[in-house]
């Protein structure tokens, strides 16, 4: 069980300042004082069996709250779904605009998990120190950059793009990064939730990318930072502003939350050593659907993970 904290606590490192402030340390003792309760949520671009650990190691200490958790691959119909009760929480990567925030504080709860980020995976025999620049990178998903030779590699090979079929946050944040770098970009296709890929190999979420990415040789990819860590892959070092080559690590990007807003990462790097690709996770809970012993009881337990 300890290897298991030490491993959430790491995973979690990267999504800084939800509840420590806003509901403050609880004991143990308080948390088996809490009314048993049923809860079911769902969340983009987790892994099931993560999360559903955490789940499993906070009923120890909270035994009456029960919590059944599925992932999803379209961000639409998680919203759509909290929307309408059907689920009573939802994790997500979408960042959201005054406009829908005001929509959603009639009867959603939101707040802000923190931040991580979103990886370059790659799968390729002959390299396992990628480095990509920001040309390059943009080269690479305009399709100005198509073989692996031009990459470092000795022999000739196709890259071959295995991007996101579906409506996700990982496509928001990936698209929104490569329109900060790439003009080209910004003009034909700008920052949007469903990328209209030209090339590559359609996958419907982040583990139908992984599971292509390990099958495709010559693949290059992008997901969530703890889902790539979690399945071991190789991750290319991207460029920031600084000119350095840096790989998304907990210790490159936690204590950055001073550059989110509620609209939006400023993607204009701060720190030499940041990592230049970061995304902001939400908390989400729909009121209307719960008693406020259930609501406490998200709460405490969004809380414990973040302590």
């Amino acid at each position: 069980m300890n290897n298991f904290r030490l491993g959430r606590r790491s995973f979690i490192g990267a999504l800084t300042g939800f509840c420590g402030s806003f509901l403050g340390s609880q004991s143990r003792g308080f948390y088996s004082q809490l009314p048993s309760t049923h809860i079911y949520g769902m969340g983009e671009n987790f892994s099931d069996t993560l999360i559903n650990q955490w789940f499993g190691e906070y009923e120890q200490i909270s035994p009456d709250l029960h919590i059944k958790y599925n992932s999803i691959y379209s961000s639409d119909i998680l919203l759509d779904k909290l929307k309408k009760g059907s689920i009573d929480f939802a994790i997500t990567d979408i960042s959201f605009n005054e406009q829908e925030l005001k929509l959603f504080n009639n009867n959603i709860l939101s707040f802000h998990l923190g931040l991580s980020a979103v990886a370059l995976i790659y799968n390729h025999q002959q390299i396992d120190n990628l480095q990509l620049t920001k040309e390059q990178l943009a080269n690479i998903f305009t399709g100005k950059i198509t073989d692996w030779q031009e990459l470092g590699a000795t022999e000739s090979k196709k890259i071959k793009v295995i991007f996101h079929g579906n409506n996700s946050g990982t496509n928001l944040y990936f698209s929104k990064y490569l329109s900060s770098i790439s003009d080209e970009w910004k003009q034909n296709i700008g920052e949007t939730k469903t990328i209209p890929w030209e090339m590559g190999i359609s996958a419907r979420g982040s583990e139908a990318i992984v599971s292509t990415l390990k099958q495709v040789d010559g693949a290059i990819s992008y997901v969530e930072y703890p889902i790539a860590r979690e399945n071991e892959l190789n991750i290319a070092k991207l460029e920031n502003d600084f000119g350095n080559f840096i790989t998304p690590n907990v210790s490159h990007f936690v204590g950055n939350t001073n550059r989110l807003n509620k609209e939006n990462i400023n993607y204009s790097n701060s720190d030499n050593f940041t990592y230049p690709l970061l995304t902001s996770y939400w908390f989400l809970i729909n009121k209307n659907s719960l008693n406020q012993g259930q609501i406490n009881n998200l709460k405490y337990f969004a809380n414990w993970i973040n302590n």
